[in-house]
């Protein structure tokens, strides 16, 4: 049993799961008082109370599915959050983005918002860096972190308040080859790596197979630090295009994409679980807490200079130069 503590906002117990690479930083010996989240791996049954719906079955603030490989319970998104799950069920579903959602639901309701971007700081000030998958938002991060001597925050996911101030959220760091290169974390991780390359091009193998290596901050970039918060001061969306350069946009833009990229995130499990579960609970509505979302990014990037930078391949030196000059 384990238990993490994400800045005081979100109590979480977990057991028979290891989340050590997503939460470590949260990670904690004892809480006290009440959970918002239980996460357990284990066996459960379906009671003769339970209403079917398809392959779901409803209970008051409650939805379990059965499926041949599994099966998952939620309770409670309001509340008590509890999931449970079996181990089945967490090798074939993508287990951790459902995690990772529900954190994010849970946090709204704290007016905290979890949002797809990394956060880097000196002296206090703030940066968000915002980019679609696989456009150079982690290589970037890292760069800044080791060459400009900027402090880390995370890599992937920041949490924000309404006020504009970003809370760290730093999971272990997820690299592919061109990051063993640039940082030399030796022969095995680039082989390692490199086999995950090569699979990539393999239709068949590519599905269900996915190479990577997973560290955290401080062995990747030794000396770095990791910093608790600070005050969102700039924004910078990374595009990768044909031309380049660096224009000022809408804070209004800016909420529009990452409202986006948390939808594309959250999709497969608002369309496999938290649907289904909203006809167990009537104050449940994604609508309205996807509008809590923007509403709370709206307010936190209020007056927040926010730039997009178009590059052709690398985008770093322009956003060094941005956020150093």
């Amino acid at each position: 049993m384990k238990f993490y503590n994400i800045h005081n906002l979100l109590k979480i117990r977990v057991e028979n799961l290891e989340l050590d690479h997503m939460l470590p930083y949260f990670s904690t010996n004892g809480i006290s008082g009440d959970l918002d989240l239980t996460i357990k791996v284990g066996r459960f049954d379906v009671r003769p109370t339970h209403n079917r719906l398809g392959r779901f079955y409803l209970g008051e603030n409650e939805i379990i599915e059965k499926r041949k490989f599994g099966s998952i319970q939620l309770k409670n998104m309001l509340g008590k959050t509890e999931l449970n799950a079996t181990s089945g069920y967490v090798r074939l579903r993508p287990f951790i983005t459902l995690i990772e959602a529900i954190i994010g639901f849970k946090l709204l309701a704290k007016n905290h918002a979890l949002v797809h971007s990394s956060c880097i700081s000196k002296d206090g000030e703030g940066y968000l860096i915002c980019a679609w998958h696989g456009t150079g938002k982690t290589m970037v991060t890292l760069k800044l972190v080791n060459e400009m001597g900027l402090d880390f925050l995370s890599d992937d996911m920041t949490i924000i308040n309404d006020s504009g101030q970003a809370y760290c959220f730093p999971k272990d760091v997820k690299l592919s080859l061109p990051h063993a290169e640039e940082f030399e974390l030796g022969k095995k991780v680039k082989l390692k790596l490199l086999l995950g390359k090569l699979v990539t091009h393999i239709p068949v193998i590519r599905r269900r197979l996915e190479i990577t290596h997973i560290t955290p901050i401080t062995k990747v970039i030794r000396n770095s630090k990791i910093e608790k918060q600070c005050k969102i001061c700039k924004i910078v969306m990374l595009q990768q295009a044909r031309s380049e350069g660096v224009t000022e946009i809408d804070a209004a833009e800016v909420v529009r994409r990452l409202t986006l990229l948390d939808e594309w995130e959250k999709i497969f499990w608002v369309d496999h679980l938290f649907i289904p579960y909203a006809f167990s609970d009537q104050k449940f509505e994604t609508q309205r807490l996807e509008e809590k979302e923007r509403d709370i990014l709206q307010s936190a990037l209020k007056n927040v200079p926010c730039y997009e930078v178009r590059f052709r391949k690398y985008a770093y030196d322009h956003v060094k130069k941005l956020l150093m000059d």
